[in-house]
């Protein structure tokens, strides 16, 4: 997908250990789940399929459902021997034995996610339509926001403009019903992303790549990516020299050592704009502070 990038194991490792502390005396002890994401973590896959066999079988909600779905996850990432079947499998008994408990919206996300894995077969028309299930059984769960991005992302995939433009409407219409604060800067990135290709709309494309920024994304790439992509669009998109300015400046302020700084220096100079007061403008300087935060 994928701008953000949110893997199914670190998900499950932080649901395990967010609801282990609230297990009551008796239950399956949380050290064995994290050491079974631990042995999956170091590729002991036979080591932790034994240990969470037994978790699975248990009639308490909270182990069981986690054990499930880190077998799910096992199944799904073994390597070698991966089996996407028998991952659905233990992704679905926790929906058929636990409805109401949280793991059961990831559960289905991760099953709608199956198609999009299969490296020679790809299929991310029956994804969406998956997708679009986990939206509506769980549209409050931050699960359901998830499956709403990877849903217009899947579409996108297809390569058909017009319905990308359509699926990108539709999941704004759902987004204001259905607002995730906690996927806010994931959703503004998609939409940016999506408005500038292949929809080429670089005014709605800026749009919602300034509030992605705005939102501080996580990642520092993610941050320089889509700091240089609003300046490029500002500048060769929209004509906006006073945006794009912005923007270059704030790059050279704030990623002075990525290797597209120079860059939007030699910009600035062109563009007959101010150059932000940082150590050394000039090529060697440059030069050198990347070296040194290389090193």
């Amino acid at each position: 997908m994928h701008l953000f990038p949110r893997l199914i194991p670190i998900l499950a490792l932080a649901l395990v250990t967010g609801t282990a502390a609230s297990r009551a005396e008796g239950n399956a002890p949380p050290s064995a789940l994290r050491q079974a994401w631990e042995d999956m973590r170091l590729g002991r896959w036979d080591v932790a399929e034994r240990a969470l066999v037994p978790l699975t079988v248990t009639r308490n909600a909270d182990p069981a459902a986690e054990a499930l779905y880190a077998t799910g996850n096992l199944w799904l990432h073994r390597k070698p021997g991966a089996d996407p079947a028998r991952a659905r499998e233990a992704f679905a008994e926790i929906s058929r034995r636990f409805p109401s408990h949280p793991l059961a919206a990831w559960a289905d996300l991760a099953i709608a996610r199956i198609p999009e894995l299969d490296v020679l077969r790809p299929d991310p028309s029956t994804a969406a339509k998956l997708y679009l299930g986990v939206m509506e059984r769980f549209p409050s769960s931050p699960a359901g926001g998830e499956a709403a991005l990877h849903r217009v992302l899947a579409l996108a995939s297809l390569g058909e403009i017009e319905n990308t433009r359509k699926a990108v409407l539709e999941l704004e219409a759902w987004w204001l019903n259905h607002p995730h604060p906690s996927l806010a800067c994931a959703y503004e990135a998609t939409l940016g992303r999506l408005w500038r290709f292949p929809l080429n709309d670089p005014r709605r494309a800026v749009e919602h790549l300034r509030r992605a920024l705005d939102l501080g994304p996580a990642s520092l790439m993610q941050r320089q990516g889509i700091c240089w992509t609003i300046a490029r669009l500002a500048e060769e998109g929209l004509h906006d020299t006073a945006l794009a300015t912005t923007y270059y400046t704030r790059f050279v302020k704030d990623f002075p050592r990525h290797q597209n700084a120079f860059g939007a220096i030699q910009t600035l100079q062109r563009l007959g704009a101010p150059l932000p007061a940082v150590e050394d403008t000039s090529l060697e300087g440059l030069r050198a502070r990347q070296a040194g935060g290389a090193r």
